[in-house]
């Protein structure tokens, strides 16, 4: 449970902090939250998590920030 807390915490941490551009175009938007993803599946990989539930979480990551 506390990993599952910890991926969630990065992915808040990594979409805040790409959020402080006011005007931010569609694509630089879509680039940040892709880095956003990349960041969290890595995260969620060296914590040791499986191949699936980085890949759940990268995408849970992407779905939030794009929506923000």
């Amino acid at each position: 449970m506390k990993k599952f807390f910890s991926i969630i915490a990065l992915g808040a941490m990594t979409i805040s902090l790409s959020s402080f551009t006011s005007s931010v175009q569609i694509a630089e938007s879509s680039l940040n939250c892709t880095d956003a993803a990349i960041a969290t599946h890595d995260f969620a990989m060296s914590i040791g998590y499986s191949m699936a539930d980085a890949s759940f979480y990268a995408d849970v990551t992407y779905e939030i920030c794009m929506h923000r």
